[in-house]
Parts: structure tokens; C-alpha cells; sequence
């Protein structure tokens, strides 16, 4: 009911002023889209429009995903292998090969299996990973199909809590990306990648 003929533009007007990347600003029309979709429909029926069918945001330019030869990434996972005996062999096997997100999946992850949880997610091993809703950015479960070797690193050092030291992993993050020029987000688009090329998108 406190919506007006003015409300689009107030709504674009505030996303100027966020100064956020298109990216960013999408999603956030995105969210609020639908919340008013929800406020539409019955039995509510709050409002009659929703105010985001005519606020425009920037759109997205989508670039090309950087990836990592396969040498290179012999040569980081060799590398993270000689540190502390191995200890963060698993993890980084984990980002690249599996394609589990560095921050928030790894790090919950983490707190998973050293809190005594992380039955359930290895339970399958070596042949599947399983992510379920409370790791997952997505909120929702994915199975992960251990292709290629990491069947072998899963055997090698196997998902213990001491494989998922996140001291250790935040201790030498910056070291490697910056040894090897590891660019963002590089370790899951080389895994999609693999995906997209072995199985098609």
C-alpha cells in the first residue's frame, strides 16, 4: 500500500547511490523482484505491481573465465604438498579438483569435519563427495563424482581434521596465490571447465 507511481525511481536512485558493480546491482533487483512477486500473490496481495519490472540496472558483462594448465597446476599442488608435511594437500585438492568454493564452503567445510561431522560428506569416498545444504553456497546438496586423481588424493590424506587445519590454509593462501599468480576464482572455473569438457555443458 506505501508503494506510488515515484517507487521505481527511488529504487534506481538507491542503487546508484550503493555504487556497487553490475554484478552486484542485479542481484540485488533480482532479490527484491522477488519479494514483491511474494507481497503479489495470493492470499496476500499487497501490492498490485511489482516496482522492479521497470527499474534497470547495468547489465552484466560477462567475461572469459581464467584458467590453469594442467602443468600448472602439477606445479601448486606439488608445491602445497611440500608444506607442513602435506597438511594442506587435501584442501587444495579439494579446490581444484572437486571445485569446492575457497571461503565460505571451504572454511564450513572445515568446521564440519573438525567438529566430528564430516561422515556424511565422505561417507561415499573415494568415489563421490557429498555437499550438503548448510556447506553449499547454493543452500542446496551436490554430489561430486571424484574423477581424474582426486580419488587419489582422497586416499593420500584422507578427510581427517587434521587435513582441515583453516590456520594453516589462511597462513599460506596469500604465499601461493601469489607465488603462482593464482587469479580469482581460478581453481573452480578449471574444475567446471574439466566438467563442461569431459561430460558437455
Amino acid at each position: 500500500t506505501c508503494l506510488h507511481e515515484s517507487t521505481p525511481e527511488i529504487f534506481t536512485a538507491w542503487f546508484s547511490d550503493l555504487k556497487l558493480k553490475s554484478k552486484n546491482l542485479s542481484n540485488h533487483r533480482g532479490v527484491l523482484s522477488t519479494f514483491f512477486t511474494w507481497a503479489m500473490s495470493t492470499p496476500r496481495q499487497w501490492i498490485a505491481v511489482n516496482p522492479m519490472a521497470s527499474v534497470v540496472v547495468p547489465k552484466v558483462k560477462r567475461g572469459i573465465p581464467k584458467i590453469i594448465s594442467a602443468q600448472a597446476a602439477q606445479q601448486i599442488m606439488g608445491f602445497v604438498e611440500s608444506i607442513e608435511d602435506g597438511r594442506l594437500s587435501l584442501i587444495y585438492s579439494l579446490l581444484l579438483l572437486a571445485g569446492i568454493r575457497p571461503d565460505g564452503e571451504m572454511k564450513r567445510l572445515a568446521a564440519l569435519v573438525n567438529g566430528g561431522g564430516g561422515d556424511e560428506v565422505f561417507a561415499n569416498c573415494p568415489e563421490q563427495i557429498e555437499i550438503p545444504p548448510e556447506i553449499s553456497k547454493t543452500d542446496s546438496p551436490r554430489w561430486i563424482e571424484t574423477e581424474g586423481n582426486l580419488g587419489e588424493w582422497l586416499v593420500r590424506y584422507p578427510p581427517t581434521p587434521n587435513q582441515f587445519d583453516v590456520r594453516l590454509y589462511d597462513r599460506y593462501r596469500p604465499i601461493i596465490y601469489k607465488k603462482f599468480g593464482i587469479p580469482k576464482n581460478v581453481f573452480r572455473h578449471n574444475f567446471d571447465s574439466y566438467c563442461a569438457k569431459k561430460h558437455g555443458a
